[in-house]
């Protein structure tokens, strides 16, 4: 379902905020993710299914993934290489992808675990940043 703003919602909290939920901008070429509360593989995959099933979707666009308003990271080191590898639909993955990950120490930590495991699993361009606007700057360059 999608949301006042254009995200499409993929769960929601006992409160009713998304917590897992995306945009895509098409004509930026970019695929905007943003994660709260409790983040766990199955919320990713099922997140990475729905974009790479969404018709607007393309393997060349961006990636950005908003994990500021991440509580807590229920993710070990085993879980990174099933979420940072596989084929992707259409084609494989050749944009870039930033996350944002604020100055939360276990996001940092899951953020550079990540960083690596794309590093080591693919030759897609990675980077953190703690903002949004540094994020979309890199993004634009």
């Amino acid at each position: 379902m999608r949301d006042a703003e254009g995200w499409w919602v993929l769960a929601r909290d006992e409160d009713g905020r998304a917590t897992a939920a995306y945009r895509i901008d098409v004509e930026a070429g970019l695929a905007w993710v943003q994660f709260s509360g409790t983040l766990a593989p199955p919320i990713i995959r099922e997140m990475r299914q729905t974009i790479r099933g969404d018709s607007d979707f393309r393997p060349s666009f961006d990636g950005l993934i908003d994990l500021r308003s991440v509580a807590r990271v229920g993710l070990s080191a085993s879980d990174l290489p099933g979420l940072t590898s596989g084929p992707a639909t259409r084609g494989e993955r050749t944009g870039r992808m930033a996350l944002v990950i604020g100055h939360d120490t276990s996001r940092v930590l899951f953020g550079r675990l990540y960083e690596a495991f794309t590093l080591l699993r693919s030759s897609r361009d990675t980077k953190i940043f703690e903002t949004v606007d540094e994020a979309l700057a890199w993004l634009q360059e």
